[in-house]
Protein backbone atom coordinates (compact mmCIF):
# COMPACT_ATOMS: atom_id res chain seq x y z
CA UNK A 1 0.00 0.00 0.00
CA UNK A 2 0.89 3.62 -0.56
CA UNK A 3 1.42 6.33 2.32
CA UNK A 4 0.31 9.74 1.28
CA UNK A 5 3.43 12.08 2.22
CA UNK A 6 1.98 15.83 0.69
CA UNK A 7 1.93 17.31 -2.00
CA UNK A 8 2.24 14.65 -5.06
CA UNK A 9 4.43 12.24 -3.22
CA UNK A 10 3.31 8.82 -2.34
CA UNK A 11 5.22 6.28 -1.22
CA UNK A 12 5.37 2.53 -0.80
CA UNK A 13 4.76 1.67 2.98
CA UNK A 14 6.93 -1.24 3.04
CA UNK A 15 9.69 1.13 2.20
CA UNK A 16 9.80 3.51 5.40
CA UNK A 17 12.77 2.86 6.87
CA UNK A 18 11.75 5.53 10.04
CA UNK A 19 9.86 8.85 10.22
CA UNK A 20 11.27 11.49 11.78
CA UNK A 21 9.92 14.57 13.91
CA UNK A 22 11.61 17.68 12.43
CA UNK A 23 9.34 20.63 13.71
CA UNK A 24 11.51 22.72 16.59
CA UNK A 25 12.96 22.21 18.72
CA UNK A 26 14.60 20.05 16.35
CA UNK A 27 16.92 17.38 18.28
CA UNK A 28 20.69 17.76 18.02
CA UNK A 29 21.52 14.36 16.37
CA UNK A 30 18.59 14.92 13.89
CA UNK A 31 19.98 18.12 13.02
CA UNK A 32 23.07 16.85 12.12
CA UNK A 33 21.69 14.07 10.56
CA UNK A 34 20.04 16.55 7.92
CA UNK A 35 23.42 18.76 7.53
CA UNK A 36 25.10 15.60 6.30
CA UNK A 37 22.20 14.57 4.00
CA UNK A 38 22.62 18.07 2.64
CA UNK A 39 26.62 17.93 2.47
CA UNK A 40 26.32 14.19 0.11
CA UNK A 41 23.25 16.05 -1.79
CA UNK A 42 20.74 13.47 -0.61
CA UNK A 43 18.63 16.47 0.34
CA UNK A 44 18.57 19.93 -1.37
CA UNK A 45 18.72 22.54 1.50
CA UNK A 46 15.40 24.39 2.18
CA UNK A 47 13.65 26.21 4.79
CA UNK A 48 13.19 22.79 7.24
CA UNK A 49 10.33 25.25 8.96
CA UNK A 50 8.04 24.18 5.77
CA UNK A 51 8.72 20.71 6.68
CA UNK A 52 7.35 18.83 9.76
CA UNK A 53 8.71 15.28 8.94
CA UNK A 54 11.72 13.43 7.68
CA UNK A 55 10.75 10.11 5.71
CA UNK A 56 13.54 7.57 5.39
CA UNK A 57 13.33 4.94 2.79
CA UNK A 58 16.71 2.65 1.93
CA UNK A 59 17.67 4.86 -1.42
CA UNK A 60 16.18 8.44 -0.02
CA UNK A 61 15.15 10.75 2.34
CA UNK A 62 12.12 12.87 1.67
CA UNK A 63 10.51 16.08 3.81
CA UNK A 64 7.09 15.60 4.49
CA UNK A 65 4.50 18.96 6.04
CA UNK A 66 2.75 16.73 7.61
CA UNK A 67 3.66 16.04 10.76
CA UNK A 68 5.26 12.45 11.91
CA UNK A 69 2.31 11.61 14.32
CA UNK A 70 -0.28 11.80 11.42
CA UNK A 71 2.66 10.09 8.64
CA UNK A 72 2.50 7.01 11.76
CA UNK A 73 -0.90 6.78 11.59
CA UNK A 74 -1.26 6.12 8.21
CA UNK A 75 1.35 3.68 8.30
CA UNK A 76 -0.36 1.80 11.06
CA UNK A 77 -3.72 2.12 9.04
CA UNK A 78 -1.75 0.25 5.83
CA UNK A 79 -0.53 -2.43 8.00
CA UNK A 80 -3.75 -3.42 9.50
CA UNK A 81 -5.47 -3.71 6.66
Amino acid sequence: MFIHLGGDTLLLSKKIVSIINIEEPMNLNVREYLEQAIKLGKIKKTNFKEYKSLVITKDKLYLSPISSLTLKKRADYVANL
